[in-house]
């Protein structure tokens, strides 16, 4: 009837926060490495997104299935000492479930934009632009098919230390720059373990020699992607943002990336958050998801309520 998983993280409490609140909340961590930080108990984990709970809703017990659920939360959350409960990638339109939340303590937290390619029914590049509209097409071939013949792209079955630890520095570029979904930087040895596993793979692209004007042919940019029965999932990604921009390597990616699960017969395609404008242009469906949370302390968030509501004032 219900079946999910949690997982115990200190998370960041700007998590879902907009860029400009995290940048200002991370000048304070650089002397208070876990300032607006909190022990969570968090519904799926820091690394996955959609939906991770399966619910019979057809079934009359469905909610003491999920009473059940809170029960066993709240005493995970006295073993583990946490103060927030985060239960997220909740549909924002589903009346009925955020009634449920609300009438059993918790309250709605909007999360970033989520993207999803739905259906590859396509064989042809042809077909695949005619799944587009004409704007978006117009840009992929003036950014993106006009640089596919200067890339070479890899799908390495070995991978050696000197190469992981170059494109973990190319995650570490985008993480740095990145506070749209603000974690903490994902540590060195959960690269490691992905290259051991089967089902996790990377898209690595780099510019043929004639284009490549350093000489060395390191990756312009590596996609870490996890491989679900039917949906690929490119989770992280790593960019040398000293490639040329005329080059347009991170639009590139998303392209390798969506070719990649057609010819592995996957029926969907999981683009992730933030970047949604340009996730768009493939043919992305953007929707906003939510949490439910539930804190033992209000302060942290209060304090966030605060920075945004200044924000808004100085923006008006």
């Amino acid at each position: 009837m219900l079946a999910t998983f949690f997982t115990t993280v200190i998370a960041k409490d700007d998590i879902f926060s907009p860029a400009e609140i995290s940048m200002q909340v991370e000048e304070k961590r650089k002397t208070d490495k876990y300032y607006l930080c909190s022990k969570t108990i968090m519904c799926g984990s820091l690394l996955t997104e959609g939906n991770h709970l399966y619910l019979d809703r057809e079934s009359p017990l469905w909610k003491e299935a999920m009473k059940m659920m809170f029960e066993k939360i709240s005493y995970w959350q006295e073993q583990n000492k946490a103060t927030t409960i985060n239960l997220r990638d909740f549909d924002s339109e589903d009346a009925e479930m955020d009634s449920f939340f609300t009438e059993n303590g918790f309250f709605k937290m909007e999360m970033p934009e989520n993207n999803v390619i739905e259906k590859l029914n396509w064989e042809t590049q042809e077909e695949f632009l005619l799944n587009i509209n004409s704007r978006s097409r117009r840009h992929i071939r003036q950014e993106v098919l006009k640089c596919e013949n200067i890339v070479t792209v890899e799908i390495p079955d070995v991978v050696t230390e000197k190469e992981l630890k170059y494109f973990y520095e190319l995650y570490l570029n985008v993480k740095e720059r990145n506070l749209g979904l603000n974690t903490f930087t994902l540590p060195y040895k959960v690269f490691e373990n992905m290259v051991k596993s089967d089902n996790w793979e990377m898209v690595v692209l780099k510019l043929k020699p004639e284009f490549d004007h350093t000489g060395e042919q390191n990756p312009i940019s590596v996609v870490f992607c996890y491989k679900g029965k039917e949906t690929y999932n490119p989770m992280i990604i790593g960019l040398d943002y000293t490639c040329p921009r005329e080059h347009n390597a991170y639009r590139q990616s998303i392209y390798r990336v969506i070719l990649r699960a057609k010819t592995l017969g996957m029926k969907k395609v999981r683009l992730g958050f933030s970047a949604s404008i340009e996730k768009r242009k493939f043919g992305a469906r953007v929707f906003t998801p939510c949490a439910y949370l539930q804190l033992k302390d209000n302060y942290n968030m209060e304090l966030l309520g605060t920075m945004s509501a200044l924000r808004m004032v100085k923006k008006g």
